[in-house]
């Protein structure tokens, strides 16, 4: 609630993924609250599967329960599309500057999830995209395209464009990056992918698909 952020994260147009029983695409969790070495972490943007753009957080972040000026929602609706199981479209500006604008398309069809991203008026400034990983599985980077293995089997695909790069981020402890809590007290090494976009244009696409048999 707007009167009570504290327990919120930077967490705006994230997702998570499932496939059957197996987990793929996660959200960091909790991991502790009162000086707690993940607490800043956990709730920051780059510990949720959105895009952070400059280096910046969506929302004002300090101590442990501290949150002040937050991103404005732009939009945020289902979209009828035949093609699809399921289509999202949302859309926020963050804290910081509301000219900046961050609109993502989520569309799930069989055996294929997509996320694409706009980005307006943060031209030149560099983004990050981030996918975490549950940590059974193995990534294989391989160009544009990333194979997610577990116990030597391919179970997902992920194909990504409009990026400059990526990299990969395990079990980071300065600054933290690469963690999953999936309970209280509890941390586990987890694979993270970055798409990195180096400078940004006035208005600019990139995203990413994930895909399984």
């Amino acid at each position: 609630p707007a009167w009570q952020p504290g327990h919120a994260h930077c967490d705006a147009l994230s997702f998570e993924l499932d496939v059957g029983r197996r987990q793929i695409v996660v959200d960091s969790g909790l991991h502790g609250y009162d000086g707690d070495p993940l607490r800043e972490y956990v709730r920051s943007t780059r510990a949720h599967n959105t895009v952070s753009i400059a280096g910046r957080e969506q929302a004002e972040l300090w101590g442990t329960f501290r949150m002040a000026r937050r991103w404005t929602v732009r939009e945020a609706t289902t979209v009828a599309d035949a093609t699809a199981k399921f289509a999202f479209h949302g859309a926020i500006s963050p804290y910081w500057s509301s000219r900046v604008r961050h609109s993502r398309d989520f569309r799930l069809r069989a055996g294929l999830f997509s996320v694409e991203d706009l980005i307006e008026g943060a031209e030149g400034m560099p983004a990050e995209s981030y996918i975490h990983l549950h940590p059974d599985l193995e990534p294989s980077v391989d160009g544009e395209s990333v194979t997610l293995r577990a116990a030597d089997r391919e179970v997902a695909r992920i194909e990504f464009f409009g990026f400059d790069r990526l990299r990969g981020v395990q079990g980071q402890e300065d600054p933290p990056h690469g963690w999953y809590c999936p309970d209280f007290g509890v941390r586990y090494a987890a694979p993270v992918i970055i798409a990195c976009v180096d400078r940004l244009k006035a208005s600019q696409r990139f995203g990413f698909t994930i895909s399984w048999k």
